[in-house]
C-alpha cells in the first residue's frame, strides 16, 4: 500500500529530527518521547490489552513470535498447529525449526481452517500433555478469506494453547469482530500494510507472555529488542494506526471489490472463495485460459499492478500453493492473480482494472 498522502508532512517534520533514543541528552530523549507515544497510541488501539515491542516488520514479529517456543520442542514436548496456508514467515521458520512438533491444518475449499481437524489435533495434544502453541492468519495475504477468529482463539484457549493471530492483512481492510482479543497472547501488525512507511511492525504481548530477545546487543525495546529504533517509521505507524479507514469507508471499499468481482466473472474469470467473508479490498481471480505470468504482464502495461500471490511468495511461476490446499488443481492454481487496493480507490480505478482485463488477449 502506498503512503498516506496525509503522512507526508510528517515524514518531512521527522527526517529533520535526529538523535539516538538511548542517549540520555535532549536531542535522544525526545526522540524516546516520540516512540513511548507511538507504542502508547497503538496500544490504546487494541484497547490497552496489550503491550508491544516495535519490530523492523511483520516477518520479523512472526519470527519473534515462534521463537518464544522452548527447546523442549527437540524433545517432542510441544505441538505447534497452525493452517497449512500460513504465511511464509510463519510457516517456514516452524518447519525449518521446528518440523517434528509443527500439526498443519487442513483448509476447506474458501481456504478456512477445518475447525473439526483443528478439535482434534488439539485434544490429540492436550491428552498428550502437550504444551501446543497456535498461530493462525486472520486474513489470508492471498485469497482475502477472512478466519473465524473469535471461535478458532476460543476453542484453543479451552486446550491451554499459547495463541498468536497475525492480523497484518486485516487491520484497515475488514471490520475488527468484537471481543476478538479476548483469547489472543500474540498479535502481529505492520507499518506499510496500513500506508505507513516500510520498515516498521510490532508483536503485541499480554502481561503474562513478554518475549525474550530474539536479537541481542544494546538494551532498546525494554531490553526485548537490540538495534537502535527507526523513529521516523515508528512515528508514522502510529498516525497510520490513527487515520484507518472508519466503518463507512470500509462499506465502501467493499462495494467496489463487489464491482470489481462482477466485471470480472462477466469477463469470465473465477473468484476464489465468492460468497466467502473476505478482506473488502482483496480479490483473487482465475483467469479461463492465460497463466498468471502472462496475465501480470499484460495488465502491467495497462498501467493496473496485480500479482500472481503475495509479494512474499510471488515471483514464481509454480502454481498459487494457497489454492492447491483448497483443492484447486495445478492448471487453475497456475491461472489465479490477486488484485488489492487502498483505502483511496474509486470507482474508476476499479472500471480500469476491469477494462484491463477485459483486453487481455493469449
Amino acid at each position: 500500500m502506498p503512503l498516506l498522502p496525509a503522512l507526508l508532512p510528517l515524514v518531512s517534520d521527522l527526517l529533520t529530527q535526529y538523535g539516538n533514543a538511548s542517549a540520555p541528552h535532549y536531542r535522544g530523549q525526545n526522540i524516546r518521547g516520540m516512540i513511548e507515544q507511538s507504542r502508547t497510541s497503538i496500544m490504546q488501539f487494541f484497547g490497552n490489552h496489550y503491550h508491544l515491542v516495535f519490530t523492523s516488520g511483520a516477518t520479523e514479529a512472526n519470527n519473534l513470535f515462534l521463537y518464544q517456543i522452548p527447546d523442549d520442542a527437540i524433545n517432542n514436548d510441544i505441538r505447534i498447529i497452525m493452517p497449512q496456508t500460513e504465511h511464509p514467515s510463519l510457516l517456514q521458520p516452524a518447519i525449518k525449526l521446528h518440523s517434528d512438533a509443527l500439526m498443519l491444518l487442513p483448509v476447506n475449499q474458501d481456504g478456512a481452517v477445518d475447525m473439526a481437524v483443528m478439535q482434534d489435533y488439539l485434544a490429540q495434544a492436550k491428552q498428550q500433555n502437550k504444551q501446543i502453541f497456535l498461530s493462525v492468519q486472520a486474513a489470508h495475504s492471498e485469497t482475502g478469506i477472512v478466519q473465524n477468529i473469535k471461535e478458532i482463539f476460543t476453542l484453543a484457549k479451552n486446550y491451554d494453547a499459547i495463541t498468536h493471530c497475525d492480523m497484518v492483512q486485516l487491520l484497515g481492510k475488514y471490520q475488527m469482530p468484537p471481543d476478538c482479543y479476548d483469547s489472543i497472547d500474540y498479535i502481529t501488525i505492520s507499518a506499510h500494510k496500513i500506508g505507513g512507511l516500510q520498515g516498521a511492525g510490532a508483536l503485541l504481548y499480554r502481561d503474562t507472555k513478554k518475549p525474550k530477545s530474539m536479537l541481542l546487543g544494546g538494551t532498546q525495546e525494554q531490553h526485548l529488542r537490540a538495534g537502535t529504533e527507526n523513529f521516523i517509521a515508528i512515528n508514522c505507524f502510529a498516525e497510520a494506526i490513527r487515520l484507518l479507514p472508519d466503518n463507512a469507508r470500509l462499506d465502501f471499499m467493499l462495494i467496489l471489490r463487489n464491482r470489481l468481482e462482477q466485471g470480472l466473472i462477466k469477463a469470465g474469470a473465477d473468484i476464489v472463495s465468492y460468497g466467502a467473508e473476505r478482506l473488502h479490498n482483496t480479490v483473487f481471480a482465475i483467469h479461463p485460459h492465460l497463466q498468471a505470468q502472462q496475465i501480470v504482464m499484460q495488465l502491467d502495461l495497462a498501467g493496473i499492478n496485480a500479482s500472481n500471490g503475495s509479494a512474499c511468495s510471488s515471483g514464481k511461476v509454480s502454481a498459487n500453493q494457497a489454492l492447491l490446499a483448497m483443492g484447486y488443481d495445478e492448471a487453475q492454481a497456475s491461472r489465479a492473480v490477486r488484485f488489492s487496493f487502498g483505502n483511496d480507490m474509486s470507482e474508476a480505478g476499479i472500471d480500469k482494472a476491469i477494462q484491463a482485463w477485459q483486453g487481455l488477449r493469449l
